[in-house]
């Protein structure tokens, strides 16, 4: 008579489960800057295009600089010192640096357009949006893995709905007065608008440059 063999209970060591070089989004929301960066946006648009429609092919509007338009000032400081804020807490040294924008402008999406994977390099630190008018079933904002290597070993995953440590992208869904700040090196896109309604967003790019030093105080003339 054969013996069953006894299967081996498994053995389960302790881990210590370490995350370097992660990631970070930041995510804000400030509706108080809604009214005014909205009349910014629709001016600039405005001025750019007149009363052009979006054609058929790439139904997008773009607007120009808006930091060009003074109403911005406040919406534009809260965004230069959070994200000053953000590189500090990430441990640079940017009692060193100030923030500067190279760009900030408005897109608006009509149904069938999108935006397609990319980063933003040349100098930029730090990228963002600031939702305007989300549109029932308007795109998500999706984050990408930039690490493309993992990407070519990548395994199937278990539950593709779920954010896990196997996720290849992540979604946000946009609400109108929600800021987001994520690396200028992380690719985002946004799937095609299904909706008859336009999907407006302001999309921003920072860098640094040095601070002014501090003025030396002249010393007092000696009276002979």
């Amino acid at each position: 008579m054969a013996r069953k063999k006894k299967v081996p209970e498994p053995i389960v060591a302790p881990l210590d489960e370490l995350h370097y070089f992660v990631t970070p989004i930041y995510i804000t929301k400030q509706p108080q800057f809604l009214e005014t960066v909205k009349a910014i946006a629709a001016d600039s648009i405005k001025k750019v295009h007149g009363k052009a429609k979006p054609n058929k092919i790439h139904p997008i509007l773009m607007s120009g600089n808006m930091l060009e338009d003074e109403r911005i000032t406040p919406f534009a400081e809260f965004i230069g010192q959070t994200a000053w804020n953000i590189l500090s807490s990430q441990g640079y040294a940017m009692d060193q640096f100030s923030t500067v924008f190279t760009e900030l402008w408005c897109q608006e999406h009509y149904q069938t357009s999108s935006m397609d994977y990319h980063a933003h390099p040349g100098g930029n630190f730090l990228v963002g949006f600031y939702f305007l008018d989300t549109p029932e079933g308007c795109p998500p904002a999706v984050v990408h893995d930039p690490r493309p290597s993992r990407m070519m070993l990548s395994l199937p995953e278990a539950n593709p709905s779920q954010a896990t440590l196997a996720s290849t992208m992540i979604n946000f869904t946009p609400e109108p007065g929600m800021i987001m700040f994520a690396p200028a090196w992380l690719a985002h896109s946004f799937g095609r608008n299904p909706s008859k309604a336009p999907f407006r967003f302001v999309h921003f790019n920072l860098s640094v440059q040095p601070s002014a030093p501090a003025a030396c105080p002249m010393p007092e003339a000696e009276i002979i």
